[in-house]
């Protein structure tokens, strides 16, 4: 592996980079965005998820624009697994989060009223 990573350049490392992060970047931005903007009432949050899922888009095709569609296709059909696997270990991680900081939060407020 590390052969490899020395035979490359560093342009092909850096457009697979971009494609493996963008899926996670995207979702988790979206998600967690429209939960803040839910949360909190603020609409503005729903527009920034928004951007951060558009920047994911652009992270990808800067990505595939670095290594060649050849290599873009090769990283995605190898990956393409854990990359979603890890979205969605990331999502769930957030709901829970958000679930159990919202009782510890109400549980508080109770203590205070």
């Amino acid at each position: 592996m590390i052969d490899f990573l020395r035979s490359c350049p560093p342009t092909l490392l850096f457009g697979i980079i971009l494609i493996l992060i963008n899926f996670p970047v995207g979702w988790i931005g979206l998600v967690w965005f429209a939960h803040l903007a839910k949360r909190s009432g603020r609409k503005i949050f729903y527009f920034v998820g928004l951007a951060i899922y558009v920047v994911s888009w652009i992270l990808m095709l800067a990505g595939v624009l670095f290594c060649g569609k050849a290599y873009a296709d090769a990283v995605f059909h190898k990956y393409y697994v854990i990359i979603i696997a890890i979205t969605l270990a990331s999502i769930v991680s957030l709901i829970f989060m958000q679930r159990y900081f919202a009782k510890k939060n109400s549980k508080i407020n109770k203590k205070t009223d």
